[in-house]
């Protein structure tokens, strides 16, 4: 029983860690995406200046 409780607690932990990379890997995701729009938004500006 005791080995089953360990497996499963580090299954638990495993998943749980890896969710906290997906979430990280979207939070960058989500920061790139910002920056993109702020460089096309610049550049449009720039571009109407002309």
């Amino acid at each position: 029983m005791d080995a089953e409780l360990d497996r499963n607690w580090m299954l638990f932990e495993f998943e749980r860690e890896r969710e906290e990379k997906r979430e990280e890997e979207r939070e960058r995701g989500c920061e790139r995406e910002r920056e993109n729009v702020s460089l096309l938004l610049s550049n449009e500006k720039k571009e109407e200046e002309k």
